[in-house]
C-alpha cells in the first residue's frame, strides 16, 4: 500500500482502487467478501428474553 499512498494537506489518502485490490487479495478468512459475523453465530440471547428500554 506504501506506493499509492499521496499526502494533500498533511493527511494520509490512498486511491480506492488500491485499497478495494488490496481487500480482495488478503489471504485467509475474513477476506474480502466473507466479512460480518461466522455463518451460524446468531444471536446469544434470544430477543424476547432481553430487557425492554423504557
Amino acid at each position: 500500500m506504501a506506493e499509492h499512498l499521496v499526502m494533500v494537506a498533511g493527511v494520509e489518502h490512498w486511491p480506492r482502487r488500491a485499497v478495494r485490490a488490496y481487500r480482495d487479495e488478503r489471504p485467509g478468512r475474513g477476506s474480502a467478501r466473507a466479512g460480518g459475523r461466522p455463518k451460524g453465530s446468531g444471536d446469544r440471547v434470544p430477543r424476547e428474553q432481553l430487557h425492554q428500554h423504557e
